[in-house]
């Protein structure tokens, strides 16, 4: 402390304490990206608590630092626009609506293959990167993602085998602390956690019913299917092995039969059709004649509730939907 003067002797520079700078400049900008090292009367880029200078001219922890921030910068860049990414988040950022689609779609697909939650943390925090360049953001949003989507994996799943009115309570409440943690509403996650839980139930339900009716048809390839112990009333995408066509009326190949040309097609190539065709049946066997308008009724109710009832077989994705549900509410 130079008394007379009321300065501090930092052996580099002289630091007056009541202007909080140096009374003379730094020799050297020491890091041009830093918009702080251009104030060369501040102390370690205005920021003592994190860094040091004893020499005034070079801070080898900033410079470290800086290097290996820089380097993976350029590493991702450059794999996301090998990849493509940066193309698809390009077209994402500027058509927002496309964006819970792929993600929900992607997030399907991945737990499938046992994937779920990685996919679903790895998307958001990939497109975090892409809109703000943050490599703290983009580790933030993607560990809170993939945490966040495992607990509530677990618990949703820890769920079955209770009554349907007990799940449908217990996986609103999970819904609902899920998208409240989200950045969604405690109510949107309810909601949808206790809906798709409820349809889920019903589709189940009625699914077993349809199974009895088409037995009762004699249609032999449903036979042949509960011979070789195939269970088709657990909603699913696409058709088991051995497993029995259900669109259209069964034992039929015309082209309203099960094992028509439409209903064969629909029931193999389009995602949970098959199951959706045994739903509908739950609530009616195709009949002949005029009762084909009461059938277009039920397929009316039973195809939503069978695509509920799969969506609810994921459910990151039904919590992922009400926060999307209360985003878009918000703005």
């Amino acid at each position: 402390m130079d008394d007379e003067q009321g300065l501090i002797n930092m052996k580099a520079r002289e630091y007056d304490p009541v202007l909080g700078r140096f009374i003379t400049p730094d020799t050297i900008i020491p890091g041009a990206s830093n918009q702080q090292a251009f104030n060369r009367y501040s102390y370690a880029y205005n920021n003592p608590l994190s860094f040091t200078d004893p020499s005034g001219h070079y801070n080898l922890g900033h410079a470290i630092s800086h290097a290996f921030q820089q380097t993976v910068h350029a590493s991702l860049d450059a794999e996301m626009a090998i990849s493509g990414l940066h193309t698809v988040d390009h077209y994402l950022v500027q058509h927002p609506k496309l964006i819970p689609i792929v993600d929900i779609v992607g997030t399907i697909i991945a737990t499938a293959y046992g994937v779920g939650p990685a996919f679903h943390a790895g998307f958001d925090a990939q497109l975090s990167y892409y809109k703000n360049g943050s490599l703290n953001d983009t580790a933030r949003v993607g560990v809170k993602t993939y945490v966040i989507a495992n607990i509530t994996d677990y618990a949703m799943k820890g769920t079955n085998g209770l009554d349907w009115y007990t799940k449908a309570v217990a996986r609103g409440g999970i819904g609902g602390l899920s998208a409240k943690a989200q950045g969604g509403k405690f109510s949107d996650g309810f909601e949808y956690g206790a809906g798709f839980s409820l349809a889920g139930s019903a589709a189940e339900s009625l699914a077993k019913t349809g199974l009895t009716k088409d037995l009762e048809t004699g249609d032999p390839e449903v036979a042949r299917m509960v011979q070789q112990g195939v269970d088709p009333t657990d909603p699913h995408w696409f058709m088991a092995p051995d497993e029995a066509h259900f669109v259209g009326v069964q034992g039929d190949f015309g082209f309203g039969g099960a094992q028509g040309p439409i209903g064969s097609f629909i029931g193999e190539y389009i995602p949970g059709g098959n199951f959706a065709g045994l739903v509908v049946d739950g609530l009616d066997v195709p009949p002949s004649g005029l009762g084909y308008v009461i059938w277009a009724g039920d397929v009316a109710i039973g195809v939503p509730l069978a695509y509920a009832a799969q969506l609810n077989q994921t459910p990151i994705v039904v919590v992922d939907l009400a926060v999307h549900h209360s985003r878009r509410d918000n703005n």
